[in-house]
């Protein structure tokens, strides 16, 4: 699908009308570029659980304005041909659209290797990924690394990244089944079912009795566990929390083990980190050292998209804007 536009015109786009509301097909005017942007000509678009919490008023950012595009990832052509990723168009503009403003600091050179399904994939979970293990964890090579929801797109990265890094164990945790298998072969040494009796005895036994790092997308109970399995001076990376928004934390042994609990958020690393953590997985992307999973989905199914986003997709879900 080719959908060329020019400034002054209305373009087709995926707009969200009311919060809570799913969005929809429709026009939206074409952006003009300030200063400070660039608009970039939009060739796939990415949908996260991000766009779901944030449409329907349930994130920390805020509301989007209405009505407004969706979408916060997209690769695209810049204005001067630069083929580019982006994380945040100017608000009202999103990414499902042919045609989005982006603040100059928030474009982020694509490798020619990487197709644009595979660079939307490697965008917001890959920055997450790297950032949480480099410069939250600080892991190094001697390190035992557990990954809660490790099936999840920036669980599976952390898998792979930490291997890459050089960790030599590496325990996967997530629901038992097919995906959690599959995790053996993204680098995982050792797997542990969520729902597996005694599940901190479980994951300090997958782990060879030492746990230095967890990076954590579930919160809840399993991160209960995982607290209590880190050995002394242990860092917990604290990224998401798809299991429950509260967790019961017993003082022991979290206190006298020096466990250290540590936020992570995308939205808070600096210009330079984000830019450094993109380069680098695209770089191992590049090299063939990076597996990803997409669904793509072309732009006049847009509105089906974001049901499969809703009812908890499998893959990156990708629409591919223009073609």
């Amino acid at each position: 699908m080719t959908t060329g536009v020019a400034p002054g015109d209305a373009m087709p786009a995926l707009v969200l009308e009311a919060i809570g509301a799913p969005p929809r097909l429709a026009t939206f005017p074409v952006p003009v570029a300030d200063e400070d942007e660039r608009i970039v000509r939009v060739r796939a678009a990415g949908l996260a659980p991000f766009d779901l919490a944030y449409s329907a008023g349930r994130h920390s950012l805020g509301r989007p304005p209405t009505p407004s595009v969706v979408g916060r990832e997209g690769v695209g052509l810049a204005d001067d041909g630069e083929r580019v990723y982006f994380d945040n168009a100017t608000a009202p503009f999103g990414s499902v659209a042919p045609a989005a403003p982006v603040h100059r600091d928030r474009l982020y050179p694509v490798h020619p290797a990487v197709d644009d399904a595979t660079a939307i994939a490697l965008g917001a979970p890959g920055i997450a990924a790297w950032l949480s293990l480099v410069e939250r964890a600080r892991v190094c090579a001697q390190d035992t690394v557990v990954v809660l929801g490790a099936t999840g797109a920036v669980g599976s990265l952390c898998l792979q990244l930490a291997r890459l890094m050089g960790v030599e164990r590496v325990v996967a945790v997530a629901r038992g089944g097919p995906r959690l298998e599959r995790c053996l072969d993204l680098g995982a040494t050792a797997t542990v079912a969520l729902d597996t009796p005694y599940l901190a005895a479980a994951i300090h036994a997958a782990a060879g009795d030492s746990v230095d790092v967890v990076v954590d997308l579930l919160w809840g109970e399993p991160a209960q566990a995982a607290l209590t399995a880190c050995g002394i001076g242990g860092r917990f990376v604290q990224v998401g929390n798809a299991a429950a928004p509260a967790a019961l934390m017993p003082a022991n042994p979290w206190r006298t083990n020096w466990v250290s609990i540590l936020g992570y958020s995308s939205f808070h690393a600096s210009v330079d980190q984000r830019r450094r953590a993109y380069a680098e997985v695209l770089a191992h992307a590049a090299a063939g050292r990076l597996v990803t999973t997409t669904q793509a989905v072309a732009f006049a199914e847009a509105e089906a998209a974001w049901q499969t986003l809703a009812n908890g997709p499998r893959a990156k879900v990708v629409v591919v804007v223009d073609d």
